[in-house]
């Protein structure tokens, strides 16, 4: 299980329940050119490592090579970058590159470690995450790892110290080299070529890293129990079985959160939500951020659908478009009542 799920789990057991069992569809174009941007990356390392060629020609080269509908946007992502990654990688000896993504045997980026003992109904689960680039560092115990992100958030330190990713990540490597003292992490986004502080992890952070984990595959076993192992049986509009009055272990509204959700509209906070301020004002509040949400997800596939057919929705007196009564410039598809069922 990738740390990407595990991430999901430890933030919301619903959404990442959807999102593993193709409940929902969760891709976009800005995710594919970022995979394409670390595909580059990689072999630009693997070329430097195995053949000892300069990183610059693979840059240059594979970035011409990535998926047609997204290459101009990865392209963005790297570009700033890339001479910079060059003269980074090739500071450092080759000897000295402990793992990478899509490296080989002992160079491989991919780790895993097993976070839950098997049961009689399933086999043991096993976490696993795939660092970009790690090297040594001044003495035995201290590693370095390298993350690129090609998106337009730009990292702090503090981000860094934070993320579920480079926390399993920690776990992941205290596991790998037993003699590990500290791992040392910085993310160097590529679009703006923007380099974060070092964040060192210790054995003792390993340890709580750990448990972080640990509880986020238990949520994902929980979550599993509930809606099922897969989506087959699940509703259009929610899992079968699922109980809004257990709604706290598997459904957790946060205005930023839900804003982002695939499953916003088929999360039960936003479909069930608690109806009495009074009697549940905290839940009445998240559930409220839950249906904003849902609503603004609602509003978007309205107005791409204005888009498509080139001409506003109009049912009788009801209308939603932007060829209002009185249109404004460049107005925002809404809701608004024909001139003629007015009259």
């Amino acid at each position: 299980m990738d740390h990407g799920t595990l991430a999901r789990y430890a933030a919301c057991p619903f959404q990442a329940w959807a999102v593993e069992t193709g409940f929902v569809e969760h891709h976009s174009a800005a995710a594919q050119a970022g995979r394409e941007v670390h595909r580059v990356i990689a072999e630009a390392m693997r070329r430097y490592v195995e053949l000892g060629l300069p990183p610059a020609q693979a840059l240059e080269a594979e970035i011409i090579n990535a998926r047609p509908d997204v290459q101009h946007k990865a392209v963005d992502g790297l570009r700033r970058a890339a001479r910079a990654i060059d003269r980074f990688l090739t500071s450092i000896h080759p000897d000295d590159i402990l793992a990478y993504r899509g490296g080989s045997g002992p160079r491989s980026g991919r780790m895993s470690r097993h976070v839950l003992p098997a049961t009689p109904d399933r086999p043991g689960v096993l976490a696993a995450s795939e660092v970009d680039l790690l090297y040594a560092g001044a003495s035995a115990g201290e590693v370095h790892e390298i993350d690129f992100k090609s998106g337009r958030r730009v990292w702090t330190a503090t981000d860094v110290s934070q993320a579920f990713q480079f926390r399993t990540h920690c776990w992941l490597l205290f596991g790998r080299f037993p003699r590990l003292e500290l791992h040392h992490v910085r993310v160097w986004n590529t679009r703006a070529n923007v380099l974060t502080p070092a964040v060192s992890f210790s054995r003792r952070d390993a340890i709580s890293a750990g448990a972080l984990v640990k509880s986020a595959a238990l949520r994902r076993e929980m979550a599993l129990a509930e809606f099922g192992r897969t989506c087959d049986g699940a509703e259009a509009d929610g899992p079968v079985g699922a109980d809004r009055r257990r709604g706290d272990d598997f459904y957790w509204p946060e205005l930023e959160k839900c804003a982002q959700c695939p499953a916003c509209l088929k999360c039960l906070a936003a479909l069930a939500p608690a109806k009495d301020f009074a009697a549940e004002p905290e839940r009445y509040l998240r559930d409220t951020a839950a249906m904003k949400a849902a609503l603004a997800a609602r509003m978007a596939i309205l107005r791409a659908a204005v888009r498509a057919r080139d001409q506003d929705l109009v049912f009788g007196d009801l209308a939603f478009g932007v060829e209002k009564p009185t249109p404004r410039p460049n107005p925002a598809a809404d809701f608004y009542k024909p001139v003629a069922a007015g009259k």
